[in-house]
């Protein structure tokens, strides 16, 4: 056991020696057994992973790392004798937390302070339906709590909350950290932008002001693109997809890149939406999915079939046009926007395959 990380390091390492099964789940079950702050990093020195706290830890006595090499470590970490799987743990604590965006308009956003609504919104409460049902706790306790595009990985996997139903990509790299449910929709990254600005392409914001959020694959998209093609844009990120907006509108972006479908719908709910509009080619389409925890094939086995149900009863294509198709709160707006194609052969495939 080693204790008080030196303050320098950061970031993630295995070490040349370390087990196998030393890996990012395992930091985070550290992280979590020891009740530290949720967004811990960590460093590799001599024989143990040091973790780094970016703001003040939550546990007042001295931070205790484990030694990676002990094997009674490695037997309760995450997915092994002593993690108890979701379904479990909500039973016998007879409460599930469950998360929320604030700005991913239709998926998940407030209207008001504190009431999320969306199309993912509707698919958590349809899940956590069949969770009541599945251990047997009619009177479940319902935690909602807010996430951003930056920590909602880190979150769910140190345990914070169970389930995320949101704006999420389904990719490899993620599914390294986090398992995803069947496909819930598809989109690709495309530009939003004042209709005076003249933009029209990617091509039109060489060396100009590209805004996207904290945390997306959408970020790492542009910045790919920018580099091929050598544009030399310069990228700005907010810390969500609202504050990323507000770069646009303030004019200290040019233009804002994100997934075309909340691109719609944060124009939809903006100050002005007639002085904007979504404009450029479609970037790397990709899968949404429901984001849980990995090594729990029994959660997983409950949210897919509660997703499964909803397309094969036909609710799954009600609850999109309520959503895509119809006025949404609080505007009234309807985005038009008809099912894609990759969305109704989903319906049929049930498919949670990721984007690479």
């Amino acid at each position: 056991m080693l204790n008080s990380p030196p303050p320098m390091t950061c970031g993630y390492a295995r070490g040349p020696d370390a087990p196998e099964w030393v890996n990012h789940e395992f930091l985070a079950w550290v992280c979590r057994e020891n009740e530290w702050h949720a967004s811990c990093s960590c460093s590799y020195t001599g024989n143990a992973f040091f973790l780094k706290f970016p703001t003040p830890c939550s546990r007042k006595d001295s931070h205790e790392i484990l030694d990676p090499h002990d094997r009674r470590a490695a037997d309760r970490r995450p997915g092994h004798h002593g993690q108890r799987a979701d379904a479990e743990k909500v039973a016998d604590s007879n409460k599930i937390t469950v998360s929320y965006r604030e700005a991913s308009v239709p998926f998940s956003y407030l209207i008001g302070s504190t009431k999320a609504v969306g199309f993912s919104v509707e698919l958590t409460e349809a899940i956590i339906d069949d969770v009541r049902k599945k251990v047997k706790k009619p009177n479940l306790e319902v935690a909602y709590m807010p996430v951003t595009s930056q920590n909602r990985i880190p979150l769910l996997v140190n345990g914070t909350y169970d389930l995320e139903c949101g704006s999420t990509t389904n990719n490899s790299a993620r599914g390294k950290d986090v398992a995803f449910s069947i496909n819930m929709f598809y989109t690709g990254t495309r530009l939003l932008t004042k209709k005076t600005s003249g933009v029209k392409n990617y091509a039109d914001l060489a060396k100009k002001t590209v805004a996207s959020t904290t945390g997306t694959t959408n970020a790492q998209v542009i910045r790919k693109y920018n580099t091929e093609k050598n544009l030399d844009m310069q990228l700005i990120l907010g810390k969500d997809h609202d504050d990323s907006l507000l770069l646009v509108e303030s004019d200290r972006a040019m233009a804002f890149a994100m997934d075309d479908i909340l691109l719609f719908g944060l124009m939809a709910n903006s100050k002005n939406p007639a002085a904007l509009q979504v404009v450029g080619d479609s970037l790397q389409v990709e899968p949404y999915a429901c984001m849980l925890r990995k090594d729990d094939p029994e959660f997983k086995k409950l949210v897919d079939g509660t997703i499964t149900r909803l397309m094969k009863s036909g609710e799954f294509t009600k609850l999109y046009a309520k959503w895509f198709e119809s006025p949404m709160p609080p505007k009234g707006t309807n985005l038009g926007l008809p099912m894609s194609q990759q969305l109704k052969d989903n319906l049929k495939a049930m498919s949670d395959k990721p984007a690479t």
